[in-house]
């Protein structure tokens, strides 16, 4: 009995240790997985990580990173579930229905797994493909977006399921994130509209309670004059009405008839 459970302790240290390597962190892509032995990768295209497996390059794997533009940000789980939706339309998964499609959201990340058969139309081989795809918001107040998918004949995909699992669920995110997935929406602008608005209200009846009083800023009014044609106050350095524009010179005698009446 003790032989065979040490035996089967050995086993289980052989396949741990065939899909176990090390942790892969590539600070461009802000991400880090666990990468199966035997299993390289390059990064030579950017935002863009391709698996390769040393001992067969039957199977397509890749990690790609999009940024979402501000206008097509998720800002809301209805949004999230339509944008699921629409990739997989995308990728060929014609049985999505928005109301089956699983997801989850935690803090900053939203992830969703999906598998599906497709056709090769160069090989005219059927493959087996798993996505999974991640949605963060980064502290940047950016949202990006990770997929990693595997490709493969269905024969060859069971054979590295177990190291593709390893890969995807190992995924984490190393960049700086936000505290939520959605952006809080800001009320800035709306603000600043409002604060515009109360600005102008304000200048124009501060505006029309000097055109009406006969002493417009009280002991500065020395620096005014006001015109005879039409009662507007200009600034003494106004040659002219900017209302009518009728000439200073011949205004300031009224001027100095207005101010000995105050």
């Amino acid at each position: 009995m003790r032989r065979i459970c040490l035996i089967s302790l050995l086993m289980s240290f052989f396949v741990i240790g065939g899909i176990s390597g090390e942790t892969y962190d590539n600070a461009a892509c802000g991400c880090a997985f666990e990468l199966p032995s035997g299993w390289s990768v390059d990064s030579s295209i950017m935002d863009i990580l391709i698996i390769k497996d040393e001992l067969s390059d039957s199977a397509d794997i890749t990690v790609a990173k999009y940024y979402l533009e501000r206008d097509s940000q998720i800002n809301s789980e209805e949004a999230l579930v339509e944008a699921i939706a629409g990739l997989y339309q995308e990728i060929g998964i014609k049985s999505a229905n928005r109301g089956t499609i699983g997801y989850s959201i935690d803090g900053a990340t939203a992830v969703f797994v999906a598998e599906f058969k497709s056709h090769d139309v160069q090989t005219d081989i059927i493959r087996h493909n798993k996505l999974k795809g991640v949605l963060a918001r980064l502290a940047s107040d950016k949202q990006a977006l990770y997929l990693i998918t595997a490709s493969a004949a269905p024969d060859i995909f069971e054979k590295i399921r177990p190291r593709i699992d390893t890969l995807m669920n190992s995924f984490t995110i190393t960049a700086p994130l936000a505290d939520e997935l959605y952006s809080r929406r800001s009320f800035m602008p709306y603000l600043m509209i409002l604060l515009v608005i109360a600005l102008t209200a304000l200048f124009y009846s501060r505006n029309r309670r000097v055109q009406k009083s006969r002493n417009p800023l009280g002991k500065d009014s020395g620096s005014f004059w006001r015109c005879a044609s039409c009662g507007l106050v200009n600034h003494i350095d106004s040659n002219n009405c900017n209302r009518c524009g009728r000439e200073k010179i011949a205004a300031d005698k009224i001027k100095k008839s207005w101010l000995s009446l105050l």
